[in-house]
């Protein structure tokens, strides 16, 4: 099975071709690059939030104490994991 897809070349309507292998390629690429932005993103707020916490000087709470800290967070926020 094959995908029409239409380019102007030269001034002049053309068709082309894809395969489907192709178009999964294509869709694969464009997959990746959806992962490698969105992992772009999380190192960004993880960085963000990981200089609050030293604004804060979080650094000298034990991880402990801030893990359930970090939890009553999310319980006031209704978010859950």
């Amino acid at each position: 099975m094959e995908h029409n897809a239409r380019y102007i070349i030269n001034g002049r309507l053309a068709m082309v071709k894809k395969s489907i292998s192709e178009k999964e390629k294509e869709l694969i690429e464009k997959i990746e690059q959806s992962k490698n932005a969105l992992l772009k993103l999380q190192t960004k707020q993880k960085i963000e939030i990981g200089n609050m916490a030293y604004k804060y000087n979080l650094q000298n709470i034990d991880l402990k104490t801030l893990e359930g800290e970090f939890k009553e967070i999310a319980k006031k926020h209704n978010i859950s994991k």
